[in-house]
């Protein structure tokens, strides 16, 4: 099955439409571990600080997940685009504060 690309930053080119199909299913993935890595990590009341969260493992999972954001925007995004539409893109995420969540 084929797919047009849509949306406000279109991916015309077949191949980096195709990695960013590729990046989107493994960035599901990613998140899903780390949903099971927060929601199984280990914590301790400490009775000077308070809960004591331990990270590590969160920590070790969402580096997959923020590389393969960083994938989808520079390389599959930003790179496919024509000059103009290129600088309306880092123009809007510079400007909207959902585009300034992750900056991997």
């Amino acid at each position: 099955m084929t797919s047009q690309p849509t949306g406000l930053f279109p991916v015309a080119d077949a191949e980096c439409h195709a990695k960013g199909r590729q990046k989107m299913h493994g960035l599901a993935l990613y998140i899903s571990h780390v949903w099971e890595a927060a929601a199984t990590t280990s914590t301790s009341l400490c009775r000077v600080h308070g809960m004591d969260v331990d990270t590590e493992r969160v920590a070790l999972e969402i580096a997959p997940a923020l590389a393969a954001i960083r994938t989808l925007d520079l390389e599959v995004i930003c790179n496919s685009q024509s000059l103009v539409d290129r600088d309306r893109y880092q123009s809007l995420l510079a400007s909207d504060p959902q585009g300034q969540v992750v900056r991997a």
